[in-house]
């Protein structure tokens, strides 16, 4: 009997931390410092979108967010998208940021007019 005491116990434990964990969600995210820009180089890659910004934990407990950019045309539709986790797979502690580059990632399209930026998914890792 005290080994079911003991694992419910266990169980119970296990499922408060990971409710106090858990409770980072997309919008306790945000993303500041966010700089879409054509580069007008010369060269066969060129011109280029280069896409840089901080994403921002405003969690009360470390987590990551995958981060979503979409470039859309004058009509609405979306031309190309990218998404990543810019602290990989490492937790960003809270009130603190960390910086990506998602540049490489989107191809130039002269059709993008638009650009909006939203946090997919949230994880602690």
């Amino acid at each position: 009997m005290k080994k079911v005491v003991i694992t419910a116990f266990a169980v119970f434990a296990l499922a408060m931390a990971s409710t106090a964990w858990g409770s980072c969600s997309s919008s306790d995210f945000g993303v500041e410092n966010l700089d879409i820009h054509v580069d007008n180089c010369s060269g066969r890659n060129c011109p280029r979108i280069n896409i840089t910004g901080e994403l921002v934990n405003h969690c009360a407990s470390p987590a990551a967010a995958r981060v979503e950019i979409e470039a859309k045309n004058s009509r609405g539709q979306t031309v190309d998208s990218v998404d990543g986790w810019p602290a990989r797979t490492n937790n960003i502690q809270p009130g603190e940021s960390v910086e990506f580059d998602f540049s490489a990632m989107m191809d130039f399209d002269r059709n993008m007019s638009d650009f909006s930026v939203s946090i997919s998914e949230s994880r602690i890792w």
